[in-house]
């Protein structure tokens, strides 16, 4: 009886249905050596077992590979709006610190984008030389430094804490450059004495090398690059003197004087003259060298022409890109002009919204912000739909308005309808000043009292609560500097790059 059984057992093994067919002796028949007689049970089991097990495995694979694949559609999707203009360095939850830096150093450097891997700038040192400099844009660390000095007895100095630098490409054979107006004054004299001369100075981005360094007028305090010129700009009692000369061999090119309205704060002693200009706006973009100064804007062509029917305008200038120019004008009621390169002149008779970033999925409509937040038809000028609250800063992506400002912290406004999708509440005890995205989250500014810092608000495109930026320990003072954010060590000795 005992050798039955084991037979059968080496049956069920056969069958792979070890352990799964009628233990011996429980009355049930079991399938003959030579196969004849009921199939066991026990085999259709370990099959069953065996499909089962089959299936959970491929619908296991199928669950990865699909969500593999969700992964890289959203790294995918975070990288293109990370790559848009507009779009800052993307940050960790738990904030780090990249590199840092001398704080005089950091205020020197052009953030809003690296050239070449680097970001450039220059300062004046204590031992009266000009320090033009490329720190690593991943690291700090110093690509070169070249130091530009002037004669004997001769300190030099960047106008303007080192805003009196742009970068630009050379004309001809394109080289990418770092562009200064370094003065010079006595040694010892301070800032704010007159210069006794000037020089625009361009630098190879790449190796820092001097590629051209020219005479400039004394009083030159920034400058631009249009093509192939150098311009600068600088302000006289009720004028504002503009000049243009080669980038690289510094033959003049041409100098326009504009008439400004004579505008400021009497004080004693005179009252018999014309109050000075406050501040002299210059930049370059949509082909035209754009001056501002009080309450006036003037347009001028690469030939140092008014240009025809908007070369002078009650306005301010909003925003300068490399490809368009856009002002504010008050003319009778506010309005907006729009310059670029190429295309005719945009006149909006409104205040156009103006995202920090934008994809372009709302091609066909006009923003707007003087009153609410309004979506007009591009084409025919209809309104199309139209929200209340004051405007602190908006991001177009996928065709959705994010918006801060007093009506919302931050809310999401379908472009299409003028739904609100959501909405974070208004704080009580601050407003709302900034508003930027690294392509996976949304930061909101917001100041408090006088002299505080601002407060960073994280969100997710859902209007998910993801926290605040905290600086680490050590530093403080966050602030979004062109595409980075930047903190203050508490000595206010050192500034870092946090990601």
């Amino acid at each position: 009886m005992s050798d039955g059984h084991a037979l059968q057992r080496v049956e069920l093994v056969e069958d792979d249905a070890l352990a799964l067919g009628p233990a011996p002796g429980d009355g049930r028949r079991l399938a003959h050596a030579d196969g004849t007689g009921p199939a066991p049970s026990g085999r259709r089991r370990v099959r069953w077992l065996v499909a089962t097990v089959g299936v959970v495995g491929l619908l296991g694979f199928a669950v990865v590979g699909a969500q593999a694949a969700l992964d890289s559609g959203y790294e995918d999707r975070v990288a293109a709006r990370a790559a848009l203009p507009g779009a800052v360095e993307p940050m960790r939850p738990r904030l780090q610190v990249r590199w840092s830096t001398e704080a005089a150093v950091m205020d020197s450097l052009l953030l809003d984008r690296p050239v070449g891997g680097a970001y450039l700038g220059a300062r004046a040192v204590p031992d009266g030389s000009v320090q033009a400099v490329a720190l690593d844009s991943a690291t700090g660390g110093a690509r070169w430094t070249t130091s530009l000095r002037g004669g004997l007895g001769e300190d030099a100095i960047v106008p303007g804490s080192g805003r009196g630098c742009t970068t630009a490409t050379t004309p001809d054979a394109p080289v990418d450059a770092l562009v200064c107006v370094v003065v010079y004054r006595a040694h010892g004299q301070h800032e704010s004495d007159p210069a006794e001369r000037a020089e625009v100075v361009a630098l190879d981005a790449t190796t820092g090398t001097v590629l051209a360094r020219h005479a400039a007028p004394t009083q030159a305090g920034r400058v631009v690059v249009l093509g192939d010129q150098a311009v600068v700009a600088w302000r006289a009692l009720g004028t504002v003197n503009v000049h243009a000369q080669d980038l690289l061999t510094g033959a003049a090119r041409w100098q326009t004087r504009l008439s400004v309205p004579r505008s400021g704060i009497l004080t004693v002693g005179s009252l018999r003259d014309a109050p000075r200009i406050g501040r002299v706006q210059l930049a370059a973009g949509g082909g035209v060298v754009v001056v501002g100064a009080a309450q006036q804007v003037f347009l001028l062509t690469p030939s140092g022409d008014l240009r025809e029917g908007t070369g002078r305008l009650d306005g301010y200038v909003r925003q300068v890109r490399a490809d368009r120019v856009v002002v504010l004008t008050v003319h009778g009621s506010a309005g907006t002009l729009v310059v670029r390169s190429g295309a005719d002149d945009v006149h909006v008779p409104h205040v156009v919204a103006l995202p920090t970033l934008d994809d372009g999925s709302l091609a066909d409509l006009v923003l707007t912000v003087e009153a609410g937040l309004r979506g007009y038809d591009r084409t025919s000028g209809a309104l199309r739909w139209a929200l209340d609250g004051r405007d602190s800063g908006t991001i177009v992506l996928d065709g959705t308005v994010y918006q801060s400002g007093d009506a919302a912290l931050v809310r999401a406004v379908d472009g299409r309808s003028g739904r609100e999708l959501w909405a974070v509440p208004a704080p009580r005890a601050a407003y709302v000043t900034d508003l930027v995205t690294d392509g996976e989250r949304l930061y909101v500014a917001l100041h408090g009292l006088v002299g505080s810092d601002k407060t960073w608000r994280v969100y997710g495109f859902d209007g998910l609560d993801e926290g605040t930026l905290e600086a680490p320990a050590g530093w403080r003072g966050l602030e979004i500097r062109g595409r980075v954010l930047v903190a203050t060590s508490t000595d206010a000795s050192r500034a870092a790059v946090l990601g």
